[in-house]
């Protein structure tokens, strides 16, 4: 869990998750998996599940690299675009 976790990681983990949960498409589950593990290859599925209620409850993906952060994960910080 000391490893930095890149912004990218989350927005994709983030899209991913909201593709599935809009579509049901069960080919996109690997994708998710493996981006949640990438995060924490041992607490990958509690990972994914918060992903899944920050999108179901319609929040941000800052919203989900906050959440990491208060648990204790290292994220990169957002930077302006």
């Amino acid at each position: 869990m000391s490893d930095l976790t890149k912004m990218d990681t989350i927005r994709e983990l983030y899209r991913v998750d909201n593709k599935y949960w809009k579509t049901g498409d069960k080919d996109i589950l690997p994708k998710r998996t493996e981006l949640a593990k990438s995060i924490d290859d041992r607490f990958w599925s509690e990972v994914s599940g918060i992903a899944r209620i920050v999108t179901q409850k319609h929040y941000t993906v800052k919203k989900l690299a906050d959440v990491l952060r208060m648990l204790g994960y290292d994220v990169e910080e957002e930077v302006e675009r």
